[in-house]
């Protein structure tokens, strides 16, 4: 054997002896390490289990149990975290220790901090106000000794009459004859509102000085503009609010900036500007006034943020409307002066110039062109070849397009009418294409061929709709869209110029989904935290949405117009337990709608149901533990009942069969009293309210006096005003919709008045919290300050 055939020899003979030793190359694993953790206590409770191993990288839970009189306090140990009566801890890497510490009840008060509840705004809210009341309730068993309000200290005052006690979905308000000392307050303050988006934090304080700042809201200051031009050199849009601010808005990431003007005054009169235009060679915009028979032009410099005056020019008389149009290659404004028709003459569109080089204004046409031909049009755009008008005010009868000569010789027919609606113009000058917006769509036309499309019908849309009022429109040519302000939304609606696609760019809303256009009624469904709305829609979409109140956000829930096309949807109740809607038709006829399928029914008509049949029903409510609804029916004079198993129809109340007691007549509204087995009718025509015992139908008059501040009656006989009233068994408060809105103690009979206008509908909480609907949105309502701040919209 040579000396290589020996030394590989020996070599795997090693091999062999050693894997031998080492079990002869099994894959036996390696057990996984277990580690002790153990506990401790102070006493007043016990910790389980009291030791536990546990296997490396794994977590495991302790639960701790307080004796009679005792609560946890502290928990710490093995990177753990406290949850209720659950002790869980981290990843265990080691031995380690939980140590519990438990306290008499008495003590551990003394280490909390007040609790604080946040009543006014809603935690997520809008306002367009420069100052907020923020009002709330506070309670500590050591007493409350302050509350601050992003550092303001809020005035406090001792609730001596009532308490709340919080539940998992409200709290229910109930009368106590015994407090502690600061145990429970109110409190109130006034902060200013400068930054667009404003944290509200409440920092509270006892008597020990323990402190907290969990409770917080956060609400929306700003206010979007409605009047608006594009600046598509800056890729900006420029407007005016509804609070006369100048504010510039990022076409792309949205960004709102506020332009602080150096010289504002009421002269300049911004808030009277209803048309800007952009003008690029000046970075500046310039805005018509007219008061009387004076029109004024005012520019405002964005360089500088001057306004300046440019001409004073006197008309034959005062125009109702004035739409305009710039030329950025002659550095011309043009002019639409509006006439409505008279005695003196029919309506006319008085046409003129005005040359920034010159500073001249001079008439293109006055109502009828030199060729003859009238000229009556809502709006007008500059085109390279003329400018485009169309024959009629609206455009309701002939929207067909129109050109203009610059030097008001002759009008030439460019399109047939489209019957669009209330037609807005606008004009693409470098590609000549015309943009033609109404209820019905946006129309494009091209100038040369005079073709056209309708790329945006209102037909295929569901949700962002035009309604017969809106007012800037404009082209944003770089992201190639037309943007449109639809004011029964208040949102600006772009439209894409290829597919017609519309989308919300910016809203003076909160929430998302659907929108809310004529609110005409609400009602609130606590456990689930939804207001639903019940809502006209616009051009007649009658609909029941809902109103997320975490979050605002809206959903369709049902339409209404497809069931009833004579009808128009006046009142809304909730039957929570069935969790069903009824929906009132002025005209005879209750719908019942299932919220989880969405599907509707007629549940009481003259065709469903049996006995007397309805005439004008005006008010419902849920009467859930007789099964049936009370109604009113104004015409009757009467006040019904109808059974929720088969749409039967009864009287409860009325002057003439049923009853006895006061006269009441024309009735508006009923809420129901459950405790005292009553309900509550408002009579808009006697200005006045009524009990009516159900049990035999006796109506008795309980209030038609209720004075404000300066000791004027507010409820008086008035069909316009007196139409809604909302009860709230747990504070046994009526709130009545008059000219203002109203609060009614039944048990004291004490009368309030708010120096707010009573909203469209109301509903009162058990926190005596206010939802109201305004003209196309969800509020909440102090009646105290009368504040409101917008929830959805």
């Amino acid at each position: 054997m040579t000396f290589h055939s020996t030394y590989r020899y020996r070599v795997l003979l090693l091999s062999i002896l050693l894997l031998t030793a080492c079990g002869g190359g099994s894959e036996e694993t390696k057990e996984t390490p277990q580690y002790t953790i153990t506990t401790s206590a102070n006493g007043g409770g016990e910790v389980t289990p009291a030791s536990i191993d546990v296997a490396s990288g794994q977590s495991t839970d302790f639960e701790l149990s307080a004796d009679d009189g005792f609560v946890v306090t502290h928990a710490s140990g093995c990177n753990g975290t406290l949850n209720g009566t659950t002790y869980s801890t981290g990843n265990i890497t080691s031995a380690c220790a939980v140590t519990v510490t438990f306290e008499t009840v008495e003590v551990a008060h003394e280490q909390t901090a007040p609790s604080v509840d946040i009543l006014f705004p809603w935690t997520s809210s809008r306002t367009d106000a420069d100052t907020l009341v923020v009002r709330g309730i506070a309670s500590d068993p050591n007493g409350v000794a302050a509350i601050r309000v992003n550092g303001i200290e809020a005035e406090i005052q001792t609730n001596t009459s009532a308490s709340l006690a919080k539940t998992t979905n409200t709290r229910q308000l109930s009368s106590t004859n015994e407090t502690v000392e600061n145990t429970e307050v109110n409190w109130q303050v006034s902060i200013p509102v400068s930054k667009p988006t404003l944290k509200i934090s409440v920092e509270s304080e006892d008597n020990l000085g323990n402190t907290d700042e969990s409770a917080s809201a956060n609400v929306i200051s700003y206010n979007l503009p409605s009047t608006f031009t594009l600046d598509n050199i800056n890729n900006r849009l420029i407007g005016r609010n509804s609070y006369d601010s100048l504010l510039t808005v990022d076409l792309l990431t949205k960004e709102v900036s506020k332009i602080t003007l150096t010289n504002a005054s009421i002269e300049t009169r911004l808030d009277r500007a209803s048309n800007i235009e952009y003008i690029e060679s000046q970075n500046s915009i310039i805005y018509p006034v007219w008061e009387e028979n004076i029109l004024s032009l005012y520019s405002i410099d964005l360089n500088s943020k001057e306004i300046s005056s440019l001409i004073h020019h006197e008309l034959d008389s005062r125009p109702v409307n004035i739409t305009m149009d710039f030329s950025q290659s002659e550095n011309i404004l043009y002019l639409n002066l509006v006439y409505w028709s008279t005695d003196e003459g029919p309506g006319k569109s008085h046409i003129v110039k005005y040359v920034m080089e010159t500073g001249e204004i001079t008439t293109v046409a006055n109502g009828t062109t030199a060729s003859g031909k009238r000229i009556y049009s809502g709006d007008i755009a500059y085109s390279d070849n003329g400018l485009v008008v169309f024959n009629d005010l609206h455009g309701a009868w002939y929207d067909g397009l129109l050109s203009l000569a610059f030097d008001g010789s002759d009008l030439v027919t460019l399109t047939e009418p489209e019957n669009l609606e209330m037609s807005r113009i606008t004009v693409d000058v470098a590609a000549g294409i015309v943009y033609q917006t109404g209820t019905e769509g946006v129309i494009k036309v091209d100038l040369t061929t005079r073709e056209k499309i309708n790329i945006s019908p209102s037909s295929e849309e569901t949700e962002l709709n035009f309604s017969s009022y809106y007012g800037s429109n404009a082209l944003d040519l770089s992201n190639q869209k037309l943007l449109v302000h639809e004011w029964e939304t208040d949102v600006i609606i772009s439209v894409d110029l290829e597919n017609g696609e519309r989308a919300e760019f910016l809203s003076n809303g909160i929430g998302t989904g659907i929108k809310i256009a004529q609110p005409r009624s609400i009602t609130l469904d606590v456990e689930n935290n939804i207001v639903y709305v019940l809502d006209g829609g616009i051009n007649e979409n009658e609909a029941i949405v809902s109103v997320d109140l975490a979050t605002g956000n809206r959903k369709l829930i049902s339409k209404i117009k497809t069931l009833q096309d004579d009808g128009d949807v006046y009142d809304m109740v909730l039957d929570s337990a069935a969790q069903q809607l009824y929906v009132l038709l002025e005209r005879r006829e209750i719908i019942r709608i299932d919220i989880a399928s969405q599907t509707s029914t007629v549940f009481s008509s003259s065709t469903v149901g049996s006995g007397v049949d309805f005439d004008v029903l005006t008010g419902m409510t849920l009467d859930k533990g007789n099964n049936r609804l009370l109604t009113t029916d104004w015409r009757l004079m009467a006040l019904l009942a109808i059974d929720l198993s088969t749409g039967e129809r009864t009287i409860i109340a009325d002057s003439d069969t049923v009853g006895n007691g006061d006269f009441f007549n024309g009735p508006d509204d009923v809420e129901f009293d459950t405790e005292n087995n009553r309900a509550f009718i408002l009579n808009g025509d006697l200005g006045a309210i009524f009990s009516v015992d159900l049990s035999n139908g006796h109506s008795e008059q309980i209030l038609d006096t209720c004075l404000n501040d300066d000791l004027e009656d507010v409820l008086v006989p008035d069909v316009g005003y007196l139409s809604r009233i909302s009860f709230n068994a747990a504070s046994r408060q009526l709130l009545i919709g008059a000219r203002n809105l109203l609060s009614y103690d039944v048990d004291s009979n004490t009368c309030l008045s708010s120096s707010t206008t009573a909203p469209l509908d109301f509903i009162l909480t058990d926190d005596n919290q206010i939802f109201a609907v305004g003209s196309n949105k969800l509020e909440l309502l102090d009646f105290k300050s009368a504040e409101t701040v917008t929830i959805s919209k």
